[in-house]
């Protein structure tokens, strides 16, 4: 969002939920927000590719890496699942000779 020129009273609406990134659940943030009495929205007026340290950005890569290692975490377990199913099923083929 890019402001042309502030309002004297600018008002926000937050978003107060996060995800639980274990269950993947909406969770209600409880946490108190507070604000100056002057805000500088000077940032704001360039667009979003002038704010200096984009908290959305950050949310994002650590949801990628998040998933990478979730993903990586899954492969491992069904590769083993598998082996230990494929042993069983050896074991039971050597049985019936």
């Amino acid at each position: 969002m890019k402001l042309g020129k502030c309002p004297q009273i600018l008002s926000f609406s937050l978003n107060r939920f996060t995800l639980d990134y274990e269950t993947f659940q909406r969770v209600k943030v409880l946490e108190r927000v507070s604000f100056p009495l002057v805000l500088n929205m000077n940032d704001y007026k360039k667009g979003y590719e002038g704010i200096e340290n984009k908290l959305y950005d950050q949310e994002v890569e650590r949801m990628a890496k998040y998933k990478g290692k979730e993903m990586e975490k899954n492969v491992q377990e069904e590769m083993q699942k598998t082996k230990a199913l494929e042993k069983r099923r050896n074991k039971k083929e050597n049985e019936e000779k």
